[in-house]
Parts: C-alpha cells; structure tokens; sequence
C-alpha cells in the first residue's frame, strides 16, 4: 500500500488525482511500481501498475508483456482481476495501433464480468474504442447490441433507466461527430427522457434536480455548437450559466465557459474565445475543451503552447470518450 500511495500521484489508473504534468516523472514512477511488484509478486495490481508506466509513457511494448504477467497471475491466483486485467490489456492494444487485438479483449473482459454494470462499463471502453478510430457506424451498432441487452442483465428499473440514459449519450456523440443533426437531436432527447424517468422513480431534493437541469442546458449548448446554431446555443449557455453561477465551487462554470469559448472559436473570434478557455480549461482536466482551447492559442500564433495541448492529448494513453473524440484531431494538428 506505501509503495501504491507513492505510485498514484504518478501513474494514471482510473480516476486517481495526479501530480501537475511537470512533476510526473517515469523514474519516480518506475521506482514506484517496481517496489509494488517486489513486495507484492502474486498480486496481479502490481503489474498494472508497472504496465500503466509503459503506456502512459507511450512504450507498448515493454507494456505488453507486464499486462500478459498480470494475465498470467490473476488465472494462477483466481483474482478478480482477471477481467480487468484483460480490460487494460485491451487499451494497451488501442493506443499501439493493433485495434483487432484491443476488440479480442475487451470482449473477453465482457465476457468475464461478474455483474450488470462491469458488463456495461467495461462495454462502454469498447466503444470508445471505436471513437478511437473515427469509426462512428462501430460505436453505433454496439451502442445498439448494448441497448437490445440492457433489458436482460437484471437491472432494477431505476438503474435501466440510467443505463438506457448513458447508451443515448454514447449515441449523441457517435452521431454528432459524425455530423448526423436529426439522429444526434433524437438521442439527445432520448437521453433527457430516460434520466427524467429514472429521477422520476426516485426522492428528487433540490441539488439533484439543479444537476439535471445543468446537464441538460449544456448538452443541448454543445449540440447546437457542433452544428453551426450559435443563436440557440447561446440561449442554452444562458440557462446554463443562471444555475451554475449559484454554485459555489472553482469549476462550476467550466462547461459555460469551455462552450462559450468554443462559440467565439467557431464563430471566427479565436482572441475572443481564450477569454473564455480560462486556466482551468486544460487537457488535464478537460481533454475535450483542451483540444479546442488549443486551436484557438494556434489561431492567435501561440503555436508553442497550442503544440504542447496537441502533444499532451495525442499522447495520452487512457480510455475515455473526451479523448476519444479529440484525440486524432490532436495527433492530425502535429502533423500540419
């Protein structure tokens, strides 16, 4: 546990808090995840952790055969992890470039799931994985299998509903990117409808309703910035930024802002839009707004911090949909 305390300030492995770029440093985080698979060699964690170093620092190939040891011990010990460990096997296999080999396990981790919601997380990772390569029909018809499936697994049906909720959005996205207005619309809407009716099966107190609402002003903002309609963006921006203000946290108003700036990007105004990407609008935080926040430095001829947004993102090894949307994008803008 010591040596995971030190490790996970440098080593991404799901939503653990990292240090500030600058500050992470492979020999630290080799040291790191060395100590854990000395003192702990039957633990199939261990080497994750040693694994997750090699693709977070884009070596594959030292990382493949550290993610077949945690295979390897987690069948030799009956971990549960087994699964897992075939998930970040997969992930290995996406961001080295072999996307059949990445498809082979991440439906052999499905198939190891031990519950609805694994099953449907570890679902949701395959299809990223077809946002990962632009193939948007991909995500679309396992969005579908997902969606025919979803009625089979045992949900109760509050959790059904929030299931189906988080398949529309998948959709929303597969769609929007892809530049599908009417079917982005339609599974926007689905997506509102589901959420409502699973808030509708539960006590509803004031913060859960204002979240609702907030995310909903801002899905309905970026819909209509994805497709030209600034007018009616701004309108949802204004309903977003009524609720937000009221909250007193330093990122409430992230999304009004990230979304504002992308309004005066696209509208031609990259000056005005980084008035909007504030500091805290970053690829650390937000790997989708980075990638905009970095053609907007481009736009005004700060090449040097925009390439460094574009390396970050290009580089960042980790399954997620915002990097998934953006992160061809990046690698695209190096190239230019």
């Amino acid at each position: 546990l010591a040596w995971w305390g030190l490790a996970s300030h440098q080593v991404m492995r799901g939503g653990n808090l990292l240090l500030p770029e600058e500050r992470q440093i492979k020999s630290l985080a080799l040291k790191y995840s060395k100590g854990m698979v000395k003192t702990r060699p039957k633990a199939a964690f261990s080497y994750q952790i040693r694994a997750n170093v090699e693709r977070q620092y884009s070596d594959f190939k030292a990382a493949t055969p550290l993610y077949q040891k945690m295979v390897d011990v987690a069948e030799e010990t009956g971990s549960t992890l087994k699964g897992s460990a075939y998930n970040v096997f997969a992930h290995n296999y996406l961001f080295s470039g072999d996307a059949e080999k990445a498809i082979e396990n991440y439906d052999q981790a499905i198939a190891l799931a031990k519950t609805p919601i694994a099953i449907v997380n570890v679902t949701f990772y395959k299809l990223n994985s077809y946002l990962f390569q632009n193939d948007y029909e991909g995500a679309l018809r396992l969005a579908q299998e997902l969606d025919n499936d979803l009625n089979t697994l045992g949900f109760s049906e509050v959790s059904l509903n929030q299931q189906k909720a988080r398949v529309e959005f998948m959709r929303f996205l597969a769609y929007a990117h892809n530049q599908q207005k009417e079917e982005a619309y339609s599974a926007l809407n689905a997506r509102k409808s589901y959420a409502a009716a699973a808030m509708g099966m539960m006590d509803v107190d004031e913060v859960r309703q204002r979240d609702f609402d907030m995310l909903s002003a801002r899905n309905e903002a970026w819909y209509h910035i994805l497709f030209g309609e600034y007018d009616k963006a701004e309108e949802q921006l204004a309903k977003l930024h009524s609720i937000a203000s009221t909250i007193q946290s330093p990122s409430a108003l992230d999304d009004y802002n990230a979304l504002s700036g992308m309004v005066r990007l696209f509208s031609g105004d990259a000056q005005g839009a980084l008035n909007y990407f504030k500091e805290n609008i970053n690829p650390e935080n937000y790997l989708y707004y980075g990638y905009f926040k970095g053609l907007a430095l481009k736009g005004v001829g700060e090449n040097a911090k925009a390439t460094a947004i574009f390396n970050y993102i290009a580089n960042y090894n980790f399954n997620r949909w915002g990097a998934a949307l953006v992160r061809s994008l990046a690698i695209k803008q190096l190239g230019s």
